[in-house]
């Protein structure tokens, strides 16, 4: 016998146990029981090495601790598999690559068991056979022992693990309670119930249950009592009404309908002198489905939606059954060949699903899976990892071809115009040959398209960036104009007459009237991902709020929301029944507790008036105290350089010749103090800015009264420039001139401002906020601390998403050792910006030693050199180009502190940034990829012998901080390498190195420079930084053009550029492209590398989140 025979049972739901024949086997210390319980949770899937290790130490190895896990798995091999002959393969626990494998049948564990019991007893309920599914479930749930893992329950894996398991648990408990309701047994339920809410008070379907089963034992004041609090308790903490089920519910007993009326039950023989009818048995489910009916005046009940757990796909209308697990993250969804069809984008695959067995088929794919559509026979898969297309053959299962297609595939359809693919990373879209499997000529459409719909004749390609949609002619591939919808769409469905499209930013689903071009908007929830349009209704589904939305077609109005419990991603219609994909949303759980964030000073030394800060440190922490019009994504997923509405419902289009920008409040919105936030207030709080003093007031002068304001203060009067509305709730700015950046100024400094606020600076008395937290303590210098905004109800989780921490804390500690030593104490959750400190750590070391622990993110900080293109030798471009050529830019990575703290960079755009393309003349053996590869000392020799300046004086400039000096130092070793006579100027402080090196009288030559952009616009590198208006000789600090640049070809070419931002982003895109390698053609500075943020984290925190260019997203972390 085996040992997989011999082993009965892997019990989890209690303390870990394993039982051979009934007995159970001792398992070692809790370090050993806790590798084997992550083996069973991930049974049958491989758990990498270096996982095994984080979790065992949650995130803190000690030296050995892999050897030490390896010795833990020789031992469970042993107890395992006692029978096994000494160098004989295991068979349980296997060692594939580098990490291991658990092999068992999911019935051998009691949560396999479990789960799999809950999914028959919820088709047995669904099919109406209450008295089976009473019995299934009951016996699901015996299996519990105590809490999932209790004797491991400190271990992180542990507690995510329960946590699911939990709200299976709860889930088959509310189905179970069904079965009783149905079966007459209401008043055994009601005190279990009245328990069950007590512990889960914002468990809707538990309180709908109980108000049923109350109502039925005569006590009709108690369910409507129990229905108010739960309202009550949904409008304080989550904002959100009650669900249309319990609603109708709630309702139905108001209005003592007799379809809530409890089933007769036949009495015993003898007992009933009347006769009596047996009354129909119905579930609670059925019930609210005739409530349905009944209260909207509809002939039949509607179809009862699936609660969808993570990675499952199940049907939210005109089907039954339970969800189907698939695999990881099934982000798109096609129905087609008779089968429903999932891309999972985490475990790149793609599921095949049988809808009447339920049968699953995995299919491995390319990289990155993200989007599937079907064609007869052949399902397309678009693999955004590695820009090919995937070609399933239904009747095979598997993939017979692989279509290179370009950068980032995220889209693909197919109709009556072809098989067609939307590349975000290329702006553009490209038809596939379903018969010969070429590709055809990419077809330029706008920024970054991620939906892409086909029709009769016309390919619709919904473009994130841009806020349009480009229509195609399928036939001769021409783009026509694009149609302006909401913003951020990502979803495209097209019908005979209509194309709609999902608006994931502006939180709404547009239809595009296809015969007369009109275009309508209504919103739907929040976070719309995808929409699937049919004959008799349009579903969209809402990520961020977990509901599924069905539109009327030709109004284009809600009409159903159905609540999912998964967060819906991809959605599928195959005839009437209604598919949906779903991921996991973030526990609850995790909400609580104080994470303290250390930093050098920034957030508690800055000042806590949103008017004037602007230091980094300082923006980031007040930035979940309060919002602006419009802002950034503030979370993961998509492109964080997407300006996004925040408090306002829209995107304004700039009318006027672009002087004029009118916003539309959302409506409801409240200060922390309680008062409502109005639209008057923004021209307050734009006052502010214009005369506290500090900040960038000069982004507000173009504002009509705006330059009078800056100029005197005290008469600042801007009712011309600035009209507001509270009644209507708008706002319209009124400009002296266009002002292409416009909205990306609006980011910043202006804040709704309520009256009584002072003109002045606050000191300690902070503005009341509108974000998830507030002030509630300032001590200048050494803390800041955040606590919940009881007035704040999430409109928006891109724009302003709750938190978890329920107090956030700001500390001051001066350096990055004492900032990692608190962290590892135990008295702070996170370190941040520690790459910004004057003094540089050894960040290899740390990340060697603490892996999980050290994060370094992507940034926009761009370190460079700059020339001085009218002082000799920098005005000869030939010199320029030399030392841009010699440049050893691995090397200045390294002085900087090595790879964890910056990247090697050609060019003055980041990657990520409108307009970027990877570009590096300057390189030896440059090549079509543009990367650099390493210096050219020979050709900078070249150069700079033909140029006739060998032997020239060098003055290389910078001030006394360790790492700009140690980059000067270097280029003053390089230049005399070239045959120039260099000298090391540094200057004591930064305030005096700017007003130096910017006085044109100082003749400086070669000048260490950094550009952190304000807002992320292209503009915002190039202007006034190398345009001719921001050359201002004399004038020291206030000299923003240090390399004394000026061309007026160069200035009409970023004209150009910030003119198409408004009326063609994309073209905008490919215009900054062009200044971009003008500047390195010009080789106006010589970009040196692309800094990174640096961050340490506690073992206790988790969730960490950062987005591109902005720095961690600490409102989103959780403490454990």
């Amino acid at each position: 016998m085996s040992a997989t025979q011999t082993v009965t049972e892997f019990g989890l739901l209690g303390p870990l146990r394993v039982l051979r024949s009934g007995s159970a086997l001792p398992l070692g210390g809790p370090r050993q029981r806790a590798v084997l319980a992550l083996l069973l949770i991930e049974a049958n899937r491989v758990v990498p090495l270096d996982r095994l290790v984080d979790e065992v130490w949650d995130g803190d190895p000690p030296d050995g601790a892999i050897t030490s896990v390896q010795t833990y798995v020789f031992h469970l091999r042993r107890i395992l598999e006692p029978d096994r002959t000494r160098g004989a393969p295991a068979e349980v626990l296997v060692t594939q690559g580098r990490g291991y494998l658990l092999r068992t049948d999911p019935a051998a564990t009691d949560a396999g068991r479990f789960e799999a019991s809950v999914r028959e007893g919820r088709a047995a309920l669904d099919a109406g056979r209450h008295a089976e599914a009473g019995r299934i479930l009951r016996g699901a749930l015996g299996l519990w022992r105590g809490a999932v893992l209790e004797d491991l329950g400190d271990y992180g894996f542990v507690r995510r693990e329960a946590a699911r398991l939990e709200g299976v648990r709860l889930s088959a408990i509310e189905a179970r309670v069904e079965t009783d309701l149905a079966s007459g047994r209401h008043a055994a339920v009601v005190g279990e119930l009245e328990q069950l809410v007590a512990a889960h008070p914002l468990r809707e379907q538990l309180c709908a249950q109980l108000m049923l089963a109350l109502y039925r034992c005569g006590r009709q004041a108690e369910a409507l009592a129990y229905y108010r609090r739960l309202r009550d308790r949904l409008a304080d903490e989550l904002g959100l009404d009650p669900d249309e089920s319990v609603q109708r519910v709630h309702q139905a007993v108001l209005a003592h309908d007799p379809t809530v009326a409890a089933p007769h039950r036949t009495g015993a023989p003898g007992t009933a002198r009347r006769r009596r009818v047996r009354g129909t048995v119905l579930s609670f489910a059925a019930i609210t489905a005739l409530c349905t009916g009944l209260l909207s005046g509809a002939g039949a009940p509607r179809s009862v939606p699936v609660s969808l757990e993570a990675n499952t796909v199940g049907a939210v209308h005109g089907g039954g059954g339970p969800a189907v697990p698939v695999g990881q993250s099934p982000d798109g969804l096609a129905w087609g060949a008779g089968s429903v069809w999932a891309a999972n984008s985490g475990d790149d695959s793609v599921s095949r699903i049988d809808p009447r067995t339920r049968a699953v088929q995995l299919i491995p794919v390319g990289s990155g899976p993200v989007a599937v559509a079907v064609d007869g026979d052949d399902v397309w898969v678009a693999n955004s990892g590695d820009g090919t297309v995937s070609r399933i053959n239904a009747s095979v299962d598997r993939v017979v071809d692989t279509v290179p297609v370009g950068n980032l595939p995220s889209a693909v359809a197919a109709g009556p115009g072809g098989v067609w693919v939307a590349l975000s990373g290329d702006n553009a879209v490209r038809r596939i040959d379903p018969d010969s499997g070429r590709v055809g000529p990419p077809v330029a459409v706008g920024r970054a398209p991620t939906g892409i719909g086909v029709g009769e004749d016309t390919v619709w390609a919904a473009n994130s960036l841009d806020g349009t949609v480009t229509p195609v002619d399928a036939a001769s591939g021409q783009a026509r104009g694009p149609i302006q919808v909401g913003t951020g769409p990502r979803s495209v469905s097209v019908t005979e007459d209509a194309v709609w499209v999902a608006n994931g930013l502006s939180l709404t689903v547009s239809r595009i009237d296809t015969r007369s071009g009109v275009v309508t908007s209504h919103e739907v929830g929040d976070g719309p991902r995808t929409v699937a349009a049919g004959p008799d209704g349009v579903w969209v589904s809402n990520e961020y709020d977990a509901t599924v939305v069905r539109l009327d077609p030709r109004t284009a109005r809600p009409v159903r929301t159905v609540r999912t419990g998964g967060s819906p991603r991809g959605l599928a219609l195959a005839g009437e029944t209604v598919w949906v994909g779903a991921r996991a949303f973030a526990s609850a759980a995790h909400r609580g507790g104080t994470l303290t964030v250390l930093g050098f000073g920034g957030a508690a030394e800055a000042g806590i008036d949103p008017a004037n800060v602007y230091v980094g440190e300082a923006v980031l922490a007040l930035s979940v105290v309060y919002d602006h019009l419009v802002g950034w994504r503030q979370v993961p997923g998509g492109s964080e350089l997407t300006l996004i509405p925040d408090l306002a419902t829209e995107l304004p289009r700039p009318a006027d010749g672009g002087r004029t920008y009118t916003f539309t409040l959302r409506r409801g919105i409240r200060y922390s103090d309680g008062r409502l936030v109005k639209a008057s207030d923004f021209r307050r709080g734009v006052e502010r800015v214009l005369t506290v003093g500090g900040g960038n007031p000069v982004y507000f002068t173009r504002v009509i009264g705006g330059a009078a304001c800056l100029d005197h203060p005290e008469r600042c009067d801007l009712s011309r420039g600035i009209v507001t509305d509270d009644t209507a709730s708008t706002v319209t700015f009124r400009l002296t001139e266009p002002d292409p950046d416009f909205l990306g100024k609006l980011t910043l400094f202006v804040v709704p401002t309520p009256p009584g606020t002072s003109d002045e600076g606050v000191g300690d008395r902070p503005v009341p906020s509108t974000g998830p937290y507030r002030i509630s303590e300032y001590r200048k210098g050494k803390q800041l601390t955040l606590v919940r905004n009881p007035h704040f109800r999430q409109w928006s989780h891109v724009a302003q998403p709750e938190g978890y921490a329920d107090v956030i804390r700001w500390r001051t500690v001066a350096t990055a050792e004492k900032q990692i030593a608190e962290v590892n104490a135990g008295r702070a959750d996170l370190a941040i910006y520690l790459n910004s400190h004057p003094r540089l750590l050894d960040l290899r070391r740390l990340a060697v030693r603490y892996p999980g622990r050290l994060r370094s993110d992507p940034a926009f900080l761009m370190i460079y050199e700059s020339f001085n293109t009218r002082v000799p030798p920098f005005d000869d471009k030939r010199v320029r180009q030399a030392l841009s050529y010699a440049v050893d830019r691995n090397r200045l990575v390294t002085l900087m502190g090595g790879r964890e703290i910056a990247s090697v960079t050609c060019q003055t755009l980041p990657p990520g940034y409108p307009g970027y393309r990877p570009y590096c003349p300057y390189t030896r053996a440059p090549g079509p990829g543009g990367r650099w590869s390493g210096p050219d000392l020979d050709r900078a020799r070249e150069l700079v012998k033909a140029s006739g300046t060998v032997g020239m004086e060098v003055g290389v400039w910078t001030w006394s901080v360790e790492s700009p000096r140690r980059v000067a130092s270097y280029f003053v070793d390089l230049l005399k390498e070239l045959g120039y006579r260099a000298t090391l100027h540094v200057l004591p402080k930064d305030e005096t190195y700017w007003d130096t090196v910017g006085d044109s009288r100082t003749r400086a030559q070669l000048m260490f420079n950094a550009w952190w952009p304000d807002y992320p616009s292209a503009s915002t590198y190039f202007t006034p930084s190398l345009t001719c208006d921001g050359f201002r000789p004399a004038d020291g600090g206030n000299n923003p053009n240090l390399a004394e640049y000026c061309s007026p070809a160069f200035d009409r070419l970023v004209a150009s550029a910030q003119a198409a931002e408004v009326s063609d982003s994309a073209r905008a895109g490919r215009l900054w492209e062009q200044v971009d390698r003008m500047t390195v053609d010009e080789a106006v500075w010589i970009p040196v590398a692309n800094v990174k943020q640096v961050s340490f984290t506690s073992t206790r925190l988790g969730n960490y989140q950062t987005t591109l260019g902005f720095g961690p997203l600490v409102s989103q972390m959780w403490v454990r």
